[in-house]
């Protein structure tokens, strides 16, 4: 039996793994137009920053990819789709033939349509064909402009990010304000802009979005939010951003203002599609031996109980497995994931989980700086974080636990994020807690900090 996989991300590389364990004797193909290592991008930010070299990242190289069984077509998008005939058409003019088909294409960033940028013409840009390098076809960045999704992105960074004396980062979500500290780490002047009224907007509230800032300030970065980026201006080596209503000169752009999944390969084959490509529990989509894992497939999100897009890699990891396992053969199901964000500031830690912002009329908020539903005159407490080299002396300590009803569903914490996991426990088991009395113990022991004994 044939199986082929495009994507060499996470849910692609665990699928092909799989695969490969389960039925030996079976034929696995991957496809992508990326490099062929399989390599860490949540570690990118790092290798910008200067903290790690590009090998630090690599999980796989391409030898020990083809010396596990796979084999490997790297530097080749797939142009063509035709599930009826069971064969992908690749660019440079080969086809390929399959019995069951993975489609692991992840998804590409999002360029705002503004001057200067593309595409110029005001509309979304097409959907990027499988494997490519995530600009939206036909439309290649501006000198100077990036967008870090792939480990080349990250290197074309890095290296710019040598001689650049000033930056812009345009989104304030956990990749935007990760990549904005990694520059301010390189020494560059930094400016983070954000269109929404809070930094990590979807997860952060007004209060830790302030104490987030203040942090990012005080590090040297100019944080601007319910700013609209307004058009980019080149002029040799430098750049100008428009945005707020002034110019801001740097050398160097990146864009960080979300990311759309991958699409097209999934519209040729005639699957169902929401947001993303739509799935069952086994990962499979409503076309005949047509699966689909990572960043481009729709999931369970275990904390609304809704079909979402969760572009996470331990989910795409977890997805990728389930998909492997159903394409050799052995029935197996994915029962949803969580969204869980993090970003690491310096002294500062940051981490949200599953749905923070609740809607509907049992939607409740305990925050250690208000009461259930409503912020009260209580003071946002800090603490102390000794053994801090450079650090200020005091780091602040924030949280916020969501309810729907007595059941948490989502968390942030700024500060104390030790007690992540046994909250993304509770979230994705949906236990429930009895009393409000145990939710401000809750709340008290995930931050170690004191809290009126009812709230």
């Amino acid at each position: 039996m044939k199986h082929v996989i495009v994507g060499n991300g996470p849910a692609g590389m665990t699928a092909a793994l799989t695969i490969r364990a389960a039925r030996p004797e079976d034929a696995v193909t991957v496809v992508t137009a990326d490099e062929g290592a399989y390599y860490s991008k949540v570690r990118e930010p790092d290798l910008v920053a200067g903290k790690v070299d590009a090998a630090t990242l690599e999980l796989a190289g391409e030898s020990a990819i083809r010396q596990a069984g796979i084999d490997l077509m790297a530097g080749v998008a797939v142009r063509f789709l035709d599930c009826g005939a069971r064969r992908l058409f690749l660019e440079d003019g080969r086809e390929l033939s399959y019995d069951r088909l993975l489609l692991a294409t992840g998804a590409s960033p999002v360029v705002p349509p503004v001057p200067g940028l593309c595409p110029p013409s005001g509309e979304p840009a097409p959907d990027t064909p499988a494997g490519t390098r995530g600009r939206g076809a036909g439309h290649p960045l501006p000198a100077g402009v990036f967008a870090l999704r792939t480990l080349q992105d990250a290197r074309r960074l890095a290296r710019a990010a040598g001689s650049a004396r000033g930056a812009v980062v345009v989104g304030g979500g956990f990749i935007g304000v990760h990549v904005a500290w990694a520059l301010a780490m390189r020494g560059l002047r930094v400016t983070l802009i954000e269109k929404m009224p809070t930094l990590l907007p979807g997860a952060c509230d007004p209060e830790a979005s302030a104490l987030i800032a203040g942090h990012l300030e005080r590090s040297g970065i100019r944080v601007m939010l319910n700013t609209e980026l307004e058009a980019l201006e080149s002029g040799g080596d430098d750049l100008k951003v428009r945005a707020g209503g002034g110019a801001i000169p740097c050398q160097l752009v990146v864009l960080a203002v979300g990311v759309r999944p991958n699409l097209a390969l999934a519209r040729q084959a005639g699957a169902d599609v929401g947001e993303g490509v739509i799935t069952d529990g086994t990962l499979a989509t409503t076309v005949p031996d047509l699966w689909a894992a990572g960043d481009v497939a729709q999931t369970l999100d275990l904390a609304t109980g809704k079909q979402a897009m969760l572009p996470l890699w331990p989910l795409a990891v977890a997805q990728g497995r389930v998909a492997g396992r159903n394409m050799a053969g052995l029935r197996s199901y994915y029962r949803g994931g969580l969204r869980v964000n993090a970003v690491h500031l310096g002294p500062l830690q940051v981490i949200s989980v599953g749905d923070v912002f609740p809607s509907g009329p049992s939607a409740r908020v305990l925050t250690t700086s208000g009461a259930w539903g409503r912020v009260s005159a209580v003071p946002v407490p800090w603490g102390r974080f000794p053994g801090q080299p450079g650090a200020p002396g005091f780091t602040p300590v924030y949280g916020r636990i969501a309810f729907q009803d007595d059941r948490p569903v989502g968390a942030l914490l700024v500060g104390r994020v030790e007690a992540a996991g046994i909250l993304a426990n509770l979230i994705a088991r949906a236990i429930h807690l009895s009393r409000t009395d145990d939710a401000v113990r809750l709340l008290r022991s995930v931050l170690r900090v004191a809290l009126p004994a009812r709230l």
